[in-house]
């Protein structure tokens, strides 16, 4: 059979040396504790203020990191002009205690796909939190 411009494609139809899908440079790079074995964006953008004033809500992408020392990370993404982009780390969760054993964090997973599309106050204040599981077998929710 022959192929369109002489290009080898996969099963799915996709040329396999397509440089539209190859990676660049990188543009930011954040160096963690440890090892980081998981990552997630928050999928809601928008995060809920309550002042005296009344109700705002502002635009934050966050990005929470599960790592190897058993922390998470949380950082956002701030956009300093058209091609540049940083990760500002903004929180870490705590380290575990000395009595107690360090395990890796594993996996983490926001809980903001739960009322994804909702608009009310309660959808906002409950969308910010995260779930983690450990290698030493306990979940837990920040």
């Amino acid at each position: 059979e022959s192929q369109s411009n002489n290009q080898q494609k996969n099963n799915n139809g996709i040329p396999k040396n397509n440089e539209a899908l190859s990676f660049g440079d990188p543009s930011c790079v954040v160096k963690m504790e440890s090892g980081v074995l998981d990552g997630k964006w928050r999928r809601r953008g928008e995060k809920l203020h309550r002042t005296t004033v009344g109700t705002t809500y502002e635009t934050m992408s966050l990005y929470a990191s599960a790592c190897a020392s058993g922390r998470i990370h949380l950082h956002s993404l701030e956009n300093n002009n058209p091609q540049s982009w940083t990760l500002s780390h903004l929180t870490s969760s705590e380290k575990t205690s000395s009595g107690e054993e360090t395990s890796l964090c594993l996996s983490l997973a926001w809980n903001d796909f739960i009322m994804d599309g909702c608009n009310d106050n309660f959808s906002n204040a409950v969308s910010d939190r995260i779930v983690s599981s450990y290698s030493n077998g306990t979940v837990a929710m920040h």
